[in-house]
């Protein structure tokens, strides 16, 4: 029993153990370990020392005291409690004396009190910062040896001894190699996990005491907490130093500059304190050539003449041609309507859904005319002259429509009622953005063209008086967009001017007394000299009146062909619901959705719109997605065939019921295109798509539309028989004391809700169902406030000034149906001045002074996009970087939605899009436009070079598919840069370069970065935490997870740029198409969590960036559309005008005495300058690209090189593109 008893605890001896045991032997100068000292203990009775003094005093040596080994160490005096000292020798009794210990401190004393256990954090850093071996650890106690072999001691005397190992390596600091010494060390405890914590320290003092110092500093630095590190930076200046080198290139430059009188512009018109004050005088008062406020010359037979002698309704006859649509309501109205017309400046006609008016008016006009025609023939005009000399004009009609899809698919049907093929022989035509087909008959016959209201402003630009147009057909004017509202205030003034033009408001629920009393006003015209532009914002006590009355527009009321249309509300759409899924087995946030609904209590004499967070307008973000999929599911399988319109807010929420009803939790079909056909309609799908939603689809097949408010109005879908509503809507807001811009999901107003259930019985009964409760319908408002009282005017402003209506824009906006807010108005017009488009000139008082749009502003105002957008172009263009700056300006003039990202795919989506165009792409780096540039090259780079335009086409839908990408939306980029590139031909300010030319510097991440945030200036805010930047007017503004400077994007997109090697998260190279789109207009916090290597070097966030837009959603402010902000480039970039508020130079001491220079900008950022020189420079930079790009605008010329002049602008670019890269990031 007891030999097996002792075989056992033999055989508990580990291999390691004897292993160890053979190796301590065979190295006699190291300290005996617990094993090795009782192996020589048994065996030898020469120079025996008690075991148990041994242990104690190696368990209580001090850590400061304690020796590292290594295999030359030498023997180490270790001092007991009681103060004694003992002397550990090696075994062999003609050992050399010891040299005196080498002291180590502990690790700790190396780094700062807030790393915790820095020795185990740093060899945990320096193992994976080097990629050395792991130490090995042997950790010992008696008890794990034979009992005949334990020392004879107490057992609460055992003690753990644990050592750490490590061979002789090398490592890389820097350019320098660095090679470490074999470490071997041991300490002792009575726990083992103390004895693996001294052991540990010990083995680090040692490291710490050969490692590179730099080493030590970097683990200090990986260690810091990044909130310290924000707080250190914060705390240091801004400061900006230039070369010595590159600032004596400067000023040498500038010097010649001043000597040749560089960019000197001769008898220029272009100047904002003189040269334009007899011009400015001669429009204060009216007497300008050509101004449009001046009557305009009419023959006789533009005079209205002949059209004195009032139309009788009863002498008309419809003509026969129209007789093809006598089902119609607005047939039996043709004489009513014609009279009136004919009688009448201005007509409003208020026409019910389905009685046609749209495609009808239009056809009534050219009718009209080809039957006057007739008659002067057949009372005897024998000859063209005669007929011509007793007939108007013909007529030229112009029809707007607020929406694209709306001008071409009405143009479209107009031409098939009248048996013509648009685009051939036809007298219809349409204008919209990116495609034009004019009228090709004989324009002595008529022609009608629609467009948007865009467009027809654009004509009001090119030609105010419209010479050669004859009738304006305002369609939907009740939807009060911005463009309708600035074509009412210019039609008002135009029909005092054209007594001959007929102008026609339509709407199907339109406010028709409001109309009535705008155009019953007498006209105002322009100011007095002495009149102060505050006091123009009212009208009624500023504006001098011309004694001129104006007869009140007929209003025209003709009844909608509309079938009977059965309306079910929450109420009932519920009882529906519960038929396929009990109330109870909804999702929480579907329950509360239907109790807020159906307990809803309405806030009479509450104007919602006036606060978006009150009762009936109040910001509503959830869409009850389950609701909508067991109602369609009803529909589907229980209901009379017929096509399904479903409106929803946006391209969010068709993109997740889309994604929904294709999960086919119903077993309805709705997967199978041979039961179900889904069709998705939004502005952003392509016009061939658009299209495909008003074809029939084959018997026993439902078509299902999934649509936002494009489908409300003129667009009828015949097939459409049920219709499905959110009764919600997205509008657009924005505070200009704030600065803040909204994009909120409202219930929408009682006009819109009235034209949605008139889809359903357009050609045949209908249902309509509402996912609000029946009380909440009655309490809405009659319709949704102007957009012109809901928007940023700067874009309104400057395309005021460009029509030349009067002196001062803020009085042709004072002029509105419902007049805009002084505080808009103003900061509009301070946000021109500030660009440079818009300057005060003449003598006196401020108030004296008359706006003019200077030359850089006329540019401005050709381009299809916001000022500020369009200067960005053209400074690209003449820093020669136009390509991925004119591709991030059509981005965001589209909305930015090139991605395409389903809501349950949103992280997957934002890693592959982080990882395949940002990481390793040092042109995306730290902007998110940058990023959509480069996926949009990517893009347009597929295919090209074989396959034919067809193969391209494909190969790039798979590729958008691939990538998370919005094929349409990338299509429209394409489109829009063509459009602004054709602007910039026709300004001439491209003038002879070419392609190559222009983009010279586009290599130069720092000089785009630089145009693009100097043009969002001053939109710039300073980082406060890992993900939240502030201004002091602001307070606290959030990054979204989505934008590439989100911490955790920004990264690893920096760490990829230091060690492309690195280890990427985990996502899939080509991801899996994606069937949805988001358009992010849901901003969230949620952050995409990509990780690197475990121990990458730590990134510190941009200290500022520059943002788009601000938008408010549920409390909190978020930007969107971030780019690092360099200070030096908002410096040279940005656009401050004269305004000490944006911008201002201070001179003051610093704390030695010594005189500095600071650049305030914003009123808040300050940035220093390391030495005088540095400053001057930066001024004179400045003031000399401000010349330089008034040259260049004012010349039609960028940078050809083929002048003295050119030459210098040459030199002034390449300047600029080497100042940009000093700047931090």
């Amino acid at each position: 029993m007891q030999m097996s008893r002792v075989l056992r605890r033999l055989s508990s001896i580990s291999t390691a153990q004897l292993h160890l045991h053979l190796h301590q032997q065979q190295h006699a100068a190291r300290p005996l370990t617990l094993l090795q000292h009782f192996s020589y203990a048994t065996r030898s009775n020469k120079r025996r020392t008690k075991p148990f003094q041994f242990v104690k005093d190696l368990g209580n040596d001090p850590v400061e005291d304690a020796v590292p080994t290594t295999p030359n160490a030498p023997t180490t005096h270790r001092t007991s409690k009681s103060g004694s000292k003992h002397k550990n020798t090696a075994p062999a009794d003609n050992a050399p004396p010891s040299p005196p210990p080498r002291v180590y401190p502990k690790s700790s004393s190396y780094f700062p009190a807030f790393i915790s256990q820095p020795g185990s954090a740093f060899l945990d850093y320096y193992i994976s910062r080097f990629a050395t071996p792991t130490p090995v650890e042997l950790a010992e106690h008696p008890t794990s040896l034979p009992r005949h072999l334990r020392p004879r001691i107490p057992e609460k005397s055992y003690k753990w001894n644990c050592r750490f190992s490590l061979p002789q390596h090398t490592v890389i600091v820097g350019e320098k190699s660095v090679t470490i010494e074999a470490i071997s060390v041991t300490a002792a405890a009575k726990f083992r996990a103390e004895a693996r914590t001294r052991s540990k320290e010990l083995f680090c003092a040692h490291l710490l005491a050969h490692t590179d110092a730099s080493i030590i500093a970097e683990f200090i630095d990986f260690s810091t907490p990044l909130r310290k590190k924000i707080a250190t930076e914060l705390e240091a200046p801004v400061s900006i130093a230039i070369p010595e080198s590159l600032a004596q290139q400067a000023e040498s430059l500038f010097k010649h500059f001043n000597a040749t009188n560089a960019f000197r512009i001769p008898n220029s018109s272009y100047s904002r304190n003189n040269g334009m004050n007899d011009d400015a005088d001669e429009i204060r008062h009216g007497r300008k050539k050509g101004h449009p406020n001046q009557a305009v010359s009419l023959s006789s037979s533009q005079t209205g003449q002949k059209l004195k002698t009032k139309t009788d309704p009863r002498s008309l006859v419809i003509p026969q041609e129209l007789e093809r649509a006598k089902d119609l309501p607005m047939y039996s109205y043709y004489a009513n309507i014609i009279a009136a017309i004919d009688n009448n400046a201005v007509t409003v006609l208020s026409a019910s859904t389905g009685a046609g008016k749209t495609t009808q008016l239009p056809q009534f006009i050219l009718a009209h005319y080809k039957a006057q025609k007739e008659s002067v023939w057949n009372k005897g005009g024998n000859s063209r002259s005669s007929v011509g000399n007793n007939l108007p004009p013909a007529p030229n009609v112009i029809v707007t429509q607020p929406r694209r899809i709306a001008a071409i698919s009405v143009a479209q049907r107009v031409a098939k009622e009248r048996g013509e093929l648009i685009g051939r022989d036809s007298a219809i035509g349409y204008m919209v953005r990116f495609q034009t087909v004019l009228p090709r008959s004989d324009p002595e016959d008529g022609h009608v063209v629609f467009c948007t209201s865009g467009i027809l402003l654009r004509m009001l630009q090119d030609n105010p008086n419209l010479d050669q147009v004859t009738h304006i057909i305002l369609d939907e004017v009740h939807e009060r967009d911005l463009n309708t509202d600035l074509l009412l205030i210019i039609v008002r003034s135009l029909v005092s001017r054209r007594p001959d033009l007929k102008v026609i408001l339509m709407s199907a629920t339109a406010d028709t007394s409001l109309f009535v009393k705008y155009f019953s006003k007498t006209l105002p015209i322009e100011p007095t000299p002495n009149t102060s532009l505050a006091r123009f914002q009212k009208p009624s006590s500023s504006v001098v009146i011309r004694p001129r009355p104006q007869d009140p527009p007929p209003i025209i009321s003709v009844p909608g062909r509309i079938f009977p249309v059965k309306e079910f509300y929450l109420e009932d759409v519920m009882r529906i619901v519960n038929t396929l899924r009990r109330f109870e087995t909804l999702p929480v946030a579907a329950k509360r959705y239907v109790d807020r609904e159906l307990d809803f209590q309405p806030r009479f004499g509450v104007d919602s719109f006036s606060n978006l967070s009150n009762s009936a307008m109040s910001s509503i973000e959830y869409h009850p997605v389950d609701i909508f999929e067991a109602l369609l599911a009803y529909i589907t399988r229980s209901c009379e065939p017929g096509a399904i319109l479903v409106f929803l807010p946006g391209w969010q929420e068709i993109s997740s019921l889309l994604a929904r009803l294709k999960d086919d939790t119903y077993r309805v079909g709705f997967r199978d295109s041979q039961k179900v056909k889904i069709y998705a309609l939004h502005s952003s799908v392509s016009s061939a798509g658009q299209e495909e939603v008003f074809e029939r689809p084959p018997e026993g097949v439902r078509k299902i539309i999934l649509a936002t408010n494009i489908a409300e109005t003129s667009v009828t879908i015949n097939d459409v028989v049920y219709v499905v509503d959110s009764a919600k809507i997205r509008i657009n807001t924005y505070d200009p004391s704030a600065r803040i811009s909204s994009l909120r999901c409202v219930t929408a107003s009682q006009s819109n809700l009235r034209q949605r259930s008139g889809r359903a019985g357009r050609c045949q009964p209908g249902e309509y169902y509402s996912l609000i409760s029946k009380k909440h319908r009655e309490s809405l408002p009659y319709s949704i406030p102007p957009e012109l009282l809901r928007i940023d005017l700067q874009s309104t402003a400057l395309k005021v000034k460009a029509l030349n209506i009067a002196p001062y824009a803020a009085q042709v906006l004072a002029l509105a149906p419902q007049p805009p807010a002084v505080e808009s108005v103003n900061k509009a017009l301070h946000d021109l001045n500030m660009l440079g488009a818009l300057s005060s000139v003449g003598s006196g008082s401020k108030w004296n002074r008359v706006e003019v749009l200077t030359t850089l502003g006329k540019a401005l105002s050709n381009f299809p996009m916001d000022p500020w957008l369009a200067k960005m172009v053209i400074q690209a263009c003449a820093f020669r970087a136009l390509d991925p700056v004119l591709s991030a300006a059509s981005m965001i003039e589209g909305g930015g939605r090139i991605y395409a990202i389903h809501p349950d795919r949103r992280e997957e989506a934002r890693l592959h899009l982080v990882q395949k165009f940002l990481c390793g792409r040092k042109e995306a780096f730290g902007s998110d436009l940058m990023m959509m540039v480069v996926a949009y090259g990517d893009w347009k780079g597929v295919g090209i070079g074989g396959g034919g335009r067809g193969g391209g086409e494909r190969e790039k839908r798979d590729f958008a598919e691939r990538n998370f990408l919005n094929h349409s939306a990338l299509v429209n980029v394409d489109r829009s840069k063509e459009q602004t590139m054709s602007v910039l031909k026709d300004l001439g300010i491209l003038g002879g370069i070419k392609g190559s030319e222009a983009n010279e510097n586009v290599g130069n991440a720092h000089l785009v970065r630089a145009i693009i945030a100097g043009s969002l200036f001053p939109n710039v805010a300073e980082m406060r935490e890992k993900n939240a930047y502030a201004t002091p007017f602001d307070g606290k503004l959030k990054l979204t997870g989505s934008t590439v400077n989100a911490y955790a994007s920004y990264q690893l997109a920096k760490n990829f740029d230091r060690n492309p090697s690195i280890q990427m998260p985990v996502a899939s190279s080509e991801a899996k198409p994606s069937a949805a789109q988001d358009d992010d207009d849901d901003v969230d916090d949620t952050e995409v969590i990509v990780p690197g290597s475990t121990f990458q070097p730590p990134v510190l966030p941009p200290r500022f960036l520059s943002y788009q837009e601000k938008q408010m959603v549920d409390g909190a402010v978020w930007m969107r559309t971030t780019t690092v902000a360099d200070p030096l480039g908002l410096i040279l970039f940005g656009s401050f005008g004269d305004d000490e508020s944006r911008f201002k130079w201070i001179q003051d001491k610093d704390a030695t005495g010594q005189p500095r220079w600071i650049a305030l900008l914003g009123g808040w950022m300050r940035v220093e300058f390391a030495d005088e020189q540095s400053k001057r420079v930066v001024a004179q930079t400045r003031l000399w690209m401000a010349r330089y790009l008034e040259w260049a605008v004012a010349r039609k010329v960028m940078v050809r090189g083929d002048s003295e002049f050119e030459e210098q602008a040459m030199s002034l670019v390449q300047l600029v593109s080497k100042l940009v890269q000093q700047g931090r990031e």
